[in-house]
């Protein structure tokens, strides 16, 4: 019995096997996306079951089992009993194979049972007389070969998705939604009107005091909650203004509350009511400018309308109503912290708050604190001072007594050859050394006076030589070698008994003088006359007259004075062109001062004389040889002469 139920199973495989023939159209692909062209609409796939399949009862063959037949391709097969399609594997005839389903239309080829069995294998088999016949409006489920609305939602209508098998309303990024209609969380929405996606998917219409509507795809107010109204015309901020409460918009859009300084403007029942906001008052009463004082910070309303913060040496300063002290006045400080008495300290003067508060001047020993112009001072007590310059130990040095600092600080009492005494901050001679005496009773210079050599104390104070010269504290007899004028001298050691004087020395007579002139004044000096011919001294190609010299003459200043003489006579003819001229014609000695014009001629030498512009003028002279001549280019028209005289000068 086994034998024979495989057998039946075998002959059947072949049979089907040989229906497997390549250019049967029957399981040709069928592109199903190209054949959805009609509006199906809402399809109830629950009206179309899915097909019953019979189970296959196939009797038994008896098939000889020496039987020696195997097709090798299904030509082999045709007219077959088992099957016109060749399984070539097994090399028998069969009804159908998976690989060339040879099923007719609405039947496929299960595997391994190589026989047809009722059910679709692609979208034709699924085409029905109520579409036409048109494969696409129904698909094959392969899986379950079943025929049903979708199997993927590329075969679902625009606005639809596939769901299970089904064609349901929504959509997806690859699969959008019909018309205007955005796809918004898996749904079509018109955004043009919907208030959850208005304009855009998410953009939700929200309307404050009041509901939304979508316009167009933009939100506006419907309508507002009352009492609120729309009043700047924003939909984004709703329905914004509460007309009840609202200072803008008080009572209604645009009723504005008039605005006054400092004040809180409040809406109340849709009426307008005013205060002063908090540290502000209304202190001129006039309602136009509002509360316009700031009680907080006004010096001239401070905590108060009338409050005045004037404090005394100070600048008022009023912070959050209460009077204080802005700044002092230059030299006052508020060292008591009390704003009431304002800058009541003057720091100039006070010695428990010298320059700033809190600063007290110190009082060392003998002294007194004292606060000048803001600085501390010590002020020392009479006949003390503060020598070393150390605050600490005060004014440490009594000036009434201390040879060091006598009177006043560094004023040491050494009077001059003594031994020094400070008695009432006065420096004194307390004894004079040997040989020295206090004459003058100066203590200033001590004991100024040597008894040794002076000849007024000449041994003690008091004491004068009547020849001026005192030595070994004994008065001498007159000499001239003693460095002092006395005796028949006219000056110290000469003149008179002794010798000659020199120059300036003092003189009573020419004989007193070395140079032998004493001059009106009393002094001596060089004094010598020139005179110089102008033919005879003349220097020329046609004359070499003698040179004028004055021999040793001594170095100095000296008076030069013109003599009434003659003049150069540059030319004989045709006077005035040419005629006489006067100057000092000297190698080493320069006048310029006595001499007339250059190039200027007169007419006689008493008129070159007068045209002189001085008589008398001042000229050094280095020493030696005075040396005058005249020197010309031609000497033979020269007349006249120069006359000067020169003495020396003395101080």
């Amino acid at each position: 019995m086994k034998i024979r139920t495989w057998l039946a199973w075998t002959a059947l495989a072949t049979s089907l096997a040989a229906c497997s023939g390549s250019d049967s159209v029957v399981g040709a692909t069928t592109d199903a996306a190209a054949d959805v062209t009609a509006d199906l609409g809402v399809l109830d796939v629950f009206d179309a079951p899915a097909p019953d399949v019979p189970t296959l009862d196939v009797a038994p063959v008896d098939v000889p089992v020496d039987a020696g037949f195997r097709c090798a391709q299904n030509t082999d097969c045709a007219g077959h009993a088992e099957g016109s399609v060749c399984d070539t594997a097994s090399g028998r005839c069969v009804g159908c194979l998976p690989g060339a389903d040879t099923c007719p239309a609405g039947q496929y080829c299960p595997p391994g049972a190589n026989t047809c069995a009722p059910g679709c294998r692609d979208d034709i088999g699924c085409a029905t007389p109520a579409d036409g016949g048109v494969a696409g409006v129904r698909h094959c489920d392969t899986t379950t070969h079943q025929c049903v609305q979708c199997v993927g939602t590329d075969q679902c209508p625009v606005g639809t998705l596939c769901v299970g098998t089904l064609c349901v309303p929504g959509c997806s990024t690859a699969h959008g939604c019909a018309g205007a209609q955005a796809c918004c969380d898996g749904a079509c929405v018109d955004t043009l009107a919907n208030i959850a996606a208005c304009g855009a998917c998410g953009r939700r219409c929200v309307t404050a005091n009041g509901a939304s509507a979508c316009l167009n795809g933009a939100c506006s107010i419907a309508m507002c909650n009352a009492p609120y109204a729309d009043c700047d015309g924003d939909a984004a901020n709703g329905c914004e203004a509460d007309t009840q409460s609202d200072a803008s918009h008080c009572g209604g859009c645009g009723t504005v509350c008039e605005a006054r300084a400092n004040t809180v403007t409040t809406c109340a029942a849709g009426h307008c009511a005013y205060a002063c906001a908090t540290g502000f008052a209304d202190c001129d009463g006039l309602s136009s400018n509002g509360c316009e004082v700031d009680l907080r910070t006004s010096t001239a309303h401070c905590g108060g309308c009338g409050r005045t913060c004037a404090p005394p040496n100070a600048t008022g300063t009023c912070a959050l109503g209460a009077c204080g002290v802005a700044t002092c006045a230059a030299n006052f400080g508020d060292c008591d912290g009390n704003a009431a008495n304002g800058c009541e300290t003057d720091l100039r003067s006070s010695t428990t708050n010298c320059a700033s508060c809190g600063t007290v001047c110190p009082a060392p020993a003998n002294s007194v604190p004292a606060c000048v112009s803001g600085a501390c001072l010590s002020t020392c007590t009479t006949g003390f001072d503060d020598c070393d310059g150390i605050p600490a130990n005060g004014c440490e040095t009594n000036l009434r007594s201390t040879l060091t600092s006598c009177g006043r600080c560094g004023l040491a009492c050494t009077p001059a050859n003594a031994t020094g005494v400070c008695a009432a901050s006065a420096c004194g001679v307390a004894s004079c050394n040997a040989n020295f005496g206090d004459c003058d009773g100066a203590a200033a210079n001590g004991c100024e006076t040597d008894l040794r050599t002076t000849p007024g104390n000449c041994g003690a104070c008091g004491t004068a030589c009547s020849s001026g010269v005192c030595a070994g504290s004994a008065c001498q007899p007159p000499r001239c070698d003693d460095h002092v004028r006395n005796g028949s001298e006219t000056d110290v050691d000469c003149g008179g008994s002794c010798g000659a004087c020199g120059l300036c020395a003092g003189c009573v007579m020419d004989s007193d003088c070395l140079a032998g002139t004493c001059s009106s004044t009393g002094r001596c000096t060089f004094r010598t006359t020139v005179d110089i011919g102008w033919y005879t001294s003349c220097q020329g190609p046609d004359r070499s007259g003698p040179l004028v010299r004055v021999a040793s003459v001594p170095a100095g200043t000296y008076r030069i004075t013109a003599l009434p003489s003659g003049g150069d006579v540059w030319s004989t003819a045709n006077p005035p062109s040419t005629g006489f001229q006067w100057f000092i014609p000297c190698d080493n000695l320069s006048v310029p001062s006595l001499a007339t014009p250059g190039g200027v001629f007169y007419t006689s030498a008493a008129a070159a004389f007068a045209a002189l512009p001085t008589t008398t003028a001042t000229a050094s002279f280095a020493g030696g040889d005075l040396v005058c001549a005249f020197r010309d280019s031609n000497c033979g028209d020269n007349q006249g002469n120069t006359r000067f005289t020169m003495e020396r000068a003395c101080p």
